[in-house]
């Protein structure tokens, strides 16, 4: 014989519900002044222009400051030292390669 039985049969448990949506995000914070970009999409260049400052003049009280911007220069694939725009531009073109420096250095 064998049988059997007979119980009751065993049911799934209900599947749970389903979870709430997530928030949306925040909208961004508005912008301080002095740091949203300009029309350039330059953070820093709009805060120079906030404060007075207009493209060709030098720094300072008495504009006797640089007017053009330090770049980088790369040297290597891991070094880079820090020159003058116009330096930089020049040293590229006497290299004769764009990006470029004369003996692999630029002169600061």
């Amino acid at each position: 014989g064998g049988g059997g039985g007979g119980g009751a049969v065993a049911r799934k448990p209900p599947p749970p519900p389903p979870l709430p949506k997530a928030p949306a995000a925040p909208p961004p914070p508005p912008p301080v002044p002095g740091f949203a970009a300009d029309a350039s999409g330059d953070p820093g260049l709009a805060m120079m222009k906030s404060m007075g400052w207009v493209e060709g003049r030098g720094l300072g009280s008495a504009e006797q400051g640089m007017t053009t911007p330090l770049v980088a220069k790369k040297t290597t694939a891991n070094a880079a030292v820090i020159v003058n725009a116009e330096q930089a531009a020049a040293a590229a073109a006497a290299a004769g390669a764009p990006g470029g420096t004369a003996g692999g250095r630029a002169a600061v």
